[in-house]
């Protein structure tokens, strides 16, 4: 357990590091902070902190820069601390999100632009949509005797649409027979449960229905395998060579080459969907590449089934309270956004 003195010379230290990415020494703390102790006192107890795991003494420099643990310790200090104050305006963000937005993709998208443009770090927004939504109606229109196009309309009114390409002409009769033969056996069926129930019915022998089965089942497997796709979108990945850390030109093109390849990430954010504010430091993160970096995010959840997190990815001395204030805020602007619609 920390005392109070201890706890106000660790918060300087790691608040000076935040702002300048130097190790701190105790005449630099003793200066720029008045603690009412000596610079004596100050590196006495910095030795302490050091014992404990708090900070770690930079190579080259009598200073010291804080460890993940105290990272951690601030953070929990800050979200005690953060939830009693007033995030910023939520119609402040809303504004910026509504500018150019037509579609819940472009929301997101628009999102992740505003997150980035804020904090000033790379913004991400991870993209996963439901299969458990349900099929209200299906509707097959022909285009050409060869040629149909399905609509889908789900329960969250989404709809889609697909081309079915026949090996043989069909008669205009026989799809007004055959819409309301699969809508009597396919809808109020979860998007999840329709390939089985498809194989279902092909397996009890309606010959003249199972030739146009096998066409609707691919489009519903496709379907299925579109919806459990995760999408990353990212926004100012280039904001990292802003920073002291990433100077090192090799070390900054790993860290670019590590998001456009997307490998692993989704599932190292998303592995704790009940969390709804996740905040990763260093060694915390499962990914090799991500032990220097910290990643705050959210959940959000829209309208349509759509739902993921969005956060930021930034060096370990991020300004975590302006941080985390602004995603609780454009978390909630994004949700009151996408009900509107």
């Amino acid at each position: 357990m920390l005392d109070e003195r201890k706890l106000s010379i660790l918060y300087a230290i790691i608040n000076s590091y935040i702002l300048c990415a130097e190790p701190v020494g105790s005449r630099t703390i003793s200066k720029q902070y008045d603690l009412g102790v000596s610079s004596a006192t100050i590196r006495n107890e910095m030795s302490d902190l050091e014992g404990l795991g708090y900070l770690v003494k930079a190579h080259s420099s009598s200073g010291r820069i804080p460890s993940d643990k105290a990272y951690r310790h601030y953070v929990n200090y800050l979200l005690n601390e953060l939830f009693l104050e007033k995030a910023l305006e939520k119609t402040e963000i809303s504004i910026l999100l509504d500018k150019d937005f037509d579609a819940i993709e472009s929301l997101i998208m628009n999102s992740a632009k505003v997150l980035s443009d804020i904090t000033k770090y790379t913004a991400l927004a991870i993209v996963s949509r439901q299969t458990d939504i349900v099929l209200k109606k299906l509707q097959l229109v022909d285009l050409t005797p060869v040629t149909l196009v399905l609509l889908i309309v789900y329960d969250n009114e989404d709809v889609k649409h697909h081309t079915m390409y026949l090996d043989e002409p069909i008669k205009s009769s026989s799809i007004n027979i055959l819409n309301n033969y699969i809508n009597s056996k396919l809808v109020g069926k979860k998007l999840s449960e329709v390939p089985d129930k498809i194989d279902e019915l092909i397996s009890k022998g309606e010959g003249e229905y199972s030739k146009y089965l096998l066409y609707l089942k691919n489009i519903f497997v496709s379907q299925i395998d579109e919806m459990n796709q995760t999408q990353i979108i990212y926004d100012g990945v280039a904001n990292i060579f802003n920073y002291p850390e990433y100077k090192d030109i090799d070390k900054a093109r790993e860290f670019v080459d590590f998001l456009e390849a997307r490998e692993g990430l989704a599932d190292a954010i998303m592995d704790d969907d009940k969390e709804g504010l996740k905040i990763s430091i260093g060694e915390e993160n499962k990914l090799e590449l991500l032990t220097e970096l910290s990643i705050v995010s959210s959940i959000y959840g829209l309208s349509d089934n759509i739902h993921g997190r969005i956060g930021i990815i930034g060096p370990k001395r991020m300004d975590y309270s302006a941080v985390i204030m602004t995603i609780l805020s454009l978390t909630e602007a994004l949700e009151s956004l996408s009900n509107r619609e």
